[in-house]
C-alpha cells in the first residue's frame, strides 16, 4: 500500500509581534458632570484626522454618552469596552454635542500597533458645558510654521 504524508502549514503572519489593537482614533478626557459627579463624563479631547471617529463625524468636545446601550461614566469602562472590541467591528455610540443635541453614530473600530490607554494630562475646563468666554480654550502655545 502507498502511504501519503500531508504536511500542514499555518499561514505565515504578515508581521511578527502582537496583533493590532482596536482603536477609535480619539483621545478622551474625563470631566465632571456639574451635578456632583467627579470625572464621570467621557469627552472627545482630540480626534485623529482620517481615523475611525473622524470618518464617523465625531468632533472634539463631543460627549460619549453610551457605547451601544451601555452608559459611559468612567474612563475604565470606556477603555475596557474598546479593548474587548475587534478591528472592523461597528459600534453605535450615543453622542451629545454642544451639551444639547443627542445623536447615534456608528463607528467602525480601527486597528493600531500603538499601546492604548496611555495617560497624559491635558488642560481644559473641569465641568461639562463650561467654556472660557464662550470660546474654545487654546493651550497657549503657538505652533511654529515649518
Amino acid at each position: 500500500s502507498t502511504q501519503s504524508t500531508w504536511a500542514t502549514h499555518s499561514t505565515p503572519a504578515k508581521k511578527k509581534g502582537p496583533p493590532p489593537k482596536p482603536t477609535l482614533g480619539v483621545e478622551i478626557k474625563m470631566l465632571d458632570d456639574g451635578q456632583g459627579g467627579k470625572d464621570n463624563v467621557v469627552v472627545a479631547h482630540s480626534v485623529v484626522p482620517k481615523g475611525p471617529s473622524d470618518k464617523a463625524g465625531i468632533q472634539a468636545d463631543d460627549i460619549f454618552a453610551k457605547w451601544e446601550d451601555i452608559p459611559l461614566s468612567s474612563k475604565t469602562a470606556f477603555v475596557n469596552l474598546l479593548k474587548a472590541s475587534l478591528p472592523g467591528q461597528v459600534v453605535n455610540f450615543e453622542m451629545i454635542r454642544d451639551n444639547v443635541s443627542r445623536f447615534v453614530v456608528p463607528v467602525t473600530i480601527g486597528a493600531t500597533e500603538k499601546k492604548l490607554g496611555k495617560k497624559r494630562t491635558v488642560k481644559s475646563s473641569t465641568k461639562v458645558g463650561k467654556k472660557a468666554g464662550g470660546k474654545k480654550k487654546s493651550s497657549g502655545k503657538k505652533k511654529k510654521a515649518k
